[in-house]
């Protein structure tokens, strides 16, 4: 399943936010709470990490590119869970 890395919204930024330096590479792992890339505000620097465990499957925006809220800037992909009716381990609730 492919997540959306999107801009948050950052409270307070009226002017442009712009790609910075991405800190991981597209197919890399990471983890929840990964820092991803560094958006560039007026005056500061924003971290946006990852929601979600998997791999950097594809990052859309690269450095410089100016950005607004809500657009999405990557993919995190994650396994795809067995349903609970296709899990072989599942025994139906019985010991």
């Amino acid at each position: 399943m492919a997540i959306p890395v999107r801009v948050p919204e950052i409270e307070h930024c009226d002017e442009g936010i712009t790609v910075g330096d991405w800190l991981v590479e597209q197919g890399q792992v990471v983890d929840v709470g990964d820092h991803l890339v560094e958006l560039i505000l007026p005056g500061t620097v924003y971290v946006v990490s990852s929601e979600v465990s998997g791999e950097l499957g594809g990052i859309v925006e690269h450095r410089g590119k100016n950005v607004g809220s809500g657009d999405v800037i990557a993919w995190v992909t994650t396994p795809e869970l067995p349903s609970p009716e296709n899990d072989p381990d599942d025994r139906g609730g019985t010991p």
